[in-house]
């Protein structure tokens, strides 16, 4: 009779383990009081920092996006209130993926909430008038450049109009393995945001295992210098740029069986040994955080299956572990930390804050496992991660410039 452990031992034809879904949100450090947005205008060479100006650097950027998007020739998506976006640009990147294009598919504008900075007249003459800045709540127009990158595939980068011009990017680690197997001449079937199989196991394990936060900053860099921008090259020497910050990251376990049956099979049987994943308990095991009565959050263990494919879900504060079919052929394991700072780990995407969120997030996915697997299917922290990222320097053959921003 089948077990637990004899079904992964010998019905699973393929494991990945990768980085999944990356969201980072990037700030400029000096835009981020009163007096910096003050000096900020007058290193723009405003006589008077007034919010007027803020309002013809906001103009300006608006009118850059609409010659980018006419000059490549770039449709420009007004989303409406409710619309899934994801699905509105899919059609965009399947039809540049049919083509072989790269570079921004498409522009989707939408109107969105964010901190922003008003200003207001505080006196003075008006010969020379005065003025302050708050931070409030506003809807202005926000920016998604949907792009089909040559090292990652699919991705976007959302900018906004308003100071202190923040930007969000979202990538996704599965897909940026997919491209660079290809460009190694590695075949494999795609799993919807995974694998199915793939001709050399170990070669893909390796690929997965160099990813790192310095692939998503070159990421980040390539772009800004090609897309328009609120900031100008000069605004940047004088030290306005962009800091990332991790908001996001998710960590998958992916187990393809040889047959559906199989892994239905697999969880059925170990349904009932996951249904105490979210006690207080075995929630300090899979995350390896220390719980006492003063943390933050209900522990339990929700069990998804109305209508869906089977899901297995535990919570710890604002992170949590999910265990569940993928594809009708896979199990996936995946943790989705939703704020470094539950694992004590600082935001800022670097070297550091990277390996250790990647450890805690591995930590955890081999957590989810049933008890008696977990020795089994833990997988090692492996501190090659940093030491590949510092010594792969960029490379001519890396995000070579696009003829242009669409038809790579």
């Amino acid at each position: 009779m089948a077990t637990i452990a004899s079904l992964l031992r010998e019905r699973v034809t393929l494991q990945v383990n990768s980085v999944d879904r990356i969201f980072l949100a990037g700030y400029v450090p000096k835009l981020q009081s009163e007096g910096m947005v003050v000096r900020f205008l007058l290193d723009r060479g405003f006589p008077i920092p007034s919010p007027a100006a803020l309002g013809r650097i906001g103009s300006a950027y608006v009118r850059a996006i609409e010659r980018f998007a006419k000059r490549h020739r770039i449709p420009v998506v007004q989303f409406k209130k409710g619309e899934s976006k994801e699905l509105r640009a899919r059609s965009y990147m399947e039809q540049a993926e049919r083509e072989g294009r790269f570079g921004v598919v498409m522009i989707g504008v939408a109107q969105e909430k964010t901190a922003a900075w008003r200003g207001f007249r505080r006196g003075g003459p008006d010969s020379h008038p005065h003025f302050s800045y708050r931070r409030m709540s506003v809807y202005p127009n926000h920016y998604y450049f949907y792009i089909r990158d040559r090292e990652f595939g699919p991705g976007f980068i959302k900018t906004v109009v308003c100071a202190p011009y923040g930007v969000w990017i979202y990538l996704n680690g599965h897909e940026w393995a997919k491209r660079q197997a290809a460009k190694r001449g590695i075949d494999f079937r795609a799993l919807d945001n995974g694998f199915r199989s793939v001709a050399d196991a170990d070669a893909l394990a390796g690929i997965c295992d160099t990813f790192c936060w310095r692939d998503v900053e070159r990421f980040f860099e390539y772009w800004q210098a090609r897309l328009p921008s609120p900031l100008s090259a000069a605004d940047r020497d004088r030290g306005y740029d962009y800091r990332l910050s991790i908001r996001q990251l998710e960590l998958s376990d992916t187990r393809v069986f040889e047959r559906p049956v199989h892994v239905r099979h697999w969880f059925e049987l170990t349904l009932r040994d996951q249904l105490a994943l979210g006690r207080p308990d075995n929630v300090q095991i899979v995350f390896g955080r220390k719980i006492t009565s003063r943390t933050p959050g209900r522990f339990r263990t929700r069990i998804i299956d109305d209508g869906v494919e089977p899901q297995i879900q535990a919570y710890y504060k604002h992170s949590k572990a999910k265990q569940y079919l993928k594809g009708g052929s896979a199990l996936r394991t995946e943790t989705t930390i939703n704020d470094p700072n539950d694992f004590g780990v600082a935001r800022t995407l670097n070297p550091t804050n990277w390996l250790a969120l990647t450890a805690s997030a591995t930590r955890s996915t081999s957590g989810s496992w049933p008890p008696s697997l977990r020795r089994a299917t833990a997988r090692p922290t492996r501190p090659r991660l940093l030491r590949s990222c510092r010594r792969r320097p960029m490379t001519a053959s890396q995000h070579q410039p696009c003829a242009s921003a669409t038809h790579g």
